[in-house]
């Protein structure tokens, strides 16, 4: 609920593009993808060696890179 009593956005529904979150989101998704090719690149393209370095594991390193249209 915003502060005036409305009800807010559900989380589900998309920003338009252009609004600040949209931009927002759309940076954090290039900055996420630009860390995992750097890591995966320092680990000669090896994901388990990459997915430690994240702190993460192999199958959510490669569901991620698949999500970012990179896997």
């Amino acid at each position: 609920m915003g502060g005036d009593g409305s009800l807010c956005k559900a989380a589900s529904e998309p920003d338009p593009q252009g609004t600040p979150m949209a931009e927002l989101k759309h940076a954090i998704h290039n900055q996420q993808l630009e860390q995992y090719r750097l890591v995966l690149q320092a680990c000669n393209g090896n994901l388990s060696a990459a997915a430690r370095q994240l702190g993460i594991s192999r199958p959510q390193l490669a569901y991620r890179l698949k999500a970012h249209g990179q896997g």
